[in-house]
C-alpha cells in the first residue's frame, strides 16, 4: 500500500526531523519508575498518606505544535500568534519558555497558506545546548516534561494516521500528550493521492486517550 503523500512530500521534512529526535539518545535518566511500588504481603505504614493524582485528558487547552531549530519553528496545522508564550520540549527535558515575536505563512502554488515559520524570543531557560527539539503551545508543560520515543497512535486513529510526536508531562513515562498526522480531505475523512492533511492532538484520560482538536489544512501540492 501506497505511503500517505504527506509521508513522502515536504511536510514529511518537518516530519522527518521528529524521527530523528525519536533517533537521538536520551541524554538525561529515565522518567518513570519514580513512584515506589509497595511489595504483596507487607502491610502499608500506619497514618501515611498516598495522593494519586489521575492524568488530566487536557480539555481546556489548544495544544499546538512546532518543530524547533535554533530561534525558529515549522509551525503545522493552525497559526501561531504573535506574543503567543510556549515551551521548548526534547527529550532531556523541558529547556526554555519561549515568546513568539514573528510568524510568516508558507504558500503553496494555490495561494493555501500550508505551514508557519515563527522566530521567538527566549524569556527563561537555556537553548545553547539544544540543536533540535518542540515548540509546544497551549500546554501546561511542568519541569519534567519531556519527549517520548513513542510510535503507538491511539485508539480511534484513521487508517494512515502516523506518529509525530508524543510528551510525558508527569514523569511517570507514559504519554500525556500525543500528536499524529494523516492525509485528509476537507472533511477530515482519510484520502490518498492529496497534499492536504491533519493533524491531531491526543491527551490521556485514564487508561486511553481523547482527541482534543484537529487542524485540517488545504493543500494543493508542496
Amino acid at each position: 500500500m501506497a505511503r500517505p503523500v504527506l509521508a513522502r512530500a515536504a511536510v514529511a521534512a518537518a516530519l522527518t526531523a521528529a524521527v530523528v529526535a525519536v533517533a537521538m539518545p536520551a541524554l538525561g535518566g529515565g522518567a518513570g519508575g519514580k513512584a515506589a511500588r509497595g511489595k504483596h504481603g507487607k502491610a502499608a505504614r500506619h497514618g501515611k498518606v498516598v495522593r494519586v493524582e489521575r492524568a488530566r485528558s487536557g480539555r481546556g487547552f489548544r495544544p499546538h505544535l512546532c518543530n524547533m531549530y535554533s530561534n525558529q519553528a515549522n509551525c503545522w496545522g493552525t497559526a501561531p500568534r504573535v506574543d503567543e508564550t510556549g515551551w521548548v520540549i526534547d527529550q532531556q527535558g523541558r529547556r526554555a519558555e519561549v515568546r513568539v515575536i514573528e510568524v510568516t505563512p508558507y504558500k503553496d502554488s494555490c495561494g493555501n497558506e500550508i505551514r508557519w515559520d515563527a522566530r521567538f524570543d527566549v524569556t527563561a531557560g537555556d537553548l545553547s545546548q539544544v540543536s533540535y527539539g518542540f515548540l509546544l503551545l497551549d500546554w501546561p508543560a511542568e519541569s519534567y516534561s519531556k519527549v517520548l520515543q513513542d510510535a503507538e497512535v491511539p485508539q480511534g486513529g484513521q487508517p494512515g494516521e502516523s506518529m509525530w510526536a508524543s510528551f510525558d508531562h508527569d514523569g511517570d513515562g507514559t504519554s500525556d500528550l500525543k500528536v499524529t498526522y494523516y492525509n485528509c480531505d476537507a472533511s477530515g475523512a482519510p484520502a490518498t493521492g492529496v497534499p492536504s492533511y491533519c493533524v491531531n492532538y491526543w491527551g490521556r484520560d485514564g487508561g486511553g486517550y481523547e482527541r482534543l482538536r484537529q487542524d485540517n489544512v488545504a493543500a494543493c501540492n508542496f
